[in-house]
């Protein structure tokens, strides 16, 4: 009689990632050691591991047919970014790096055949990092655009190596009794209050007053001092003027449901603002995405010295 052990279910899972996640990876193979010691063992399944090896190994990277080789085998692709958009990839054009190139790969399958079922996780970036991204951080940005507008792959944060464990544990273990949601079955609650826009519009008035005040003083002062502290003034109230359009911005993307062009506008309207409707709506909206620790670089209202 065969024994159970005989029809041992495999889930061979692969992951990519940029260089600057060895932590994410070394964890992505812990959770996969743990979840074929618990969960594995009384389902009758076993979780192989691919790709993760690739950052540990001390002569080199494998060649990236042997790679392509795994992402054509899995079952699961799960794809982690953080800062890095990747190796460049002079002989994969159209795509500008392997990790990239990995990931449209197993996209390509999945549309033709359904398989592998895609993952995707993001290390959370500060809004100042977001703010003044260089060139590697801003591919992978407008990457989670993508993702976003598309809607053909879900993704989802997390803070650190201990975060995504929990998240890979659980969507390998969604995965394996067949419960995972297609994209569009994701629905996210309101990340913004409907009076948001009413807010803002008000804001802008007001800041357009304030800019109109100050120039107004700069051209009729008197002295020398007296234009320096009205230029200080209408220095201020530009400021505040490009800090509101960004946030209009972000409202609306996020009131239409595009969080990461909401991240994004909001990031770069929280850089460096004074403004306490531009801080309110920025406070409010991390907050209801669940990363208010993101702001903890930034100045939170009602936080000033007094």
């Amino acid at each position: 009689m065969a024994s159970k052990h005989d029809t041992k279910r495999l889930i061979r899972v692969f992951i990519a990632s940029p260089g600057d996640l060895a932590v994410e990876r070394r964890a992505f193979k812990d959770t996969v050691d743990e979840l074929n010691a618990g969960f594995g063992r009384g389902a009758n399944i076993e979780f192989v591991p691919l790709g993760w090896e690739d950052a540990l190994s001390q002569v080199g990277r494998r060649a990236q047919i042997a790679i392509n080789a795994d992402v054509d085998a899995c079952d699961v692709f799960v794809l982690v970014m953080w800062r890095r958009w990747g190796q460049d990839a002079p002989d994969a054009a159209p795509y500008t790096s392997y990790t990239e190139e990995e990931f449209y790969r197993a996209l390509d399958r999945f549309e033709k055949s359904g398989e592998p079922t895609v993952f995707v996780f993001f290390k959370r970036i500060d809004p100042a990092q977001m703010a003044d991204a260089g060139p590697q951080l801003a591919k992978v940005l407008a990457f989670r655009k993508k993702l976003e507008e598309t809607r053909q792959v879900l993704y989802r944060p997390f803070a650190d190596d201990k975060a995504f464990k929990r998240e890979l544990d659980r969507h390998l273990i969604t995965f394996a009794r067949g419960e995972t949601a297609p994209p569009a079955a994701d629905r996210r609650a309101a990340l913004l209050p409907d009076s948001a826009m009413a807010e803002i519009e008000e804001a802008k008035t007001e800041a357009k007053a304030a800019l109109e005040r100050a120039e107004k003083a700069e051209r009729e002062a008197a002295d020398a001092q007296e234009r320096a502290a009205a230029g200080e003034n209408a220095m201020r109230a530009r400021a505040d003027k490009a800090a509101l359009l960004l946030a209009e911005r972000a409202a609306q993307a996020a009131l239409e449901g595009r969080v990461e062009q909401a991240r994004q506008d909001f990031a770069a309207a929280l850089d460096g603002t004074t403004n306490l409707r531009v801080l309110y709506l920025g406070y409010e909206f991390f907050d209801r995405i669940g990363q208010l620790d993101a702001l903890a670089g930034n100045q939170r209202p009602g936080c000033t010295d007094r």
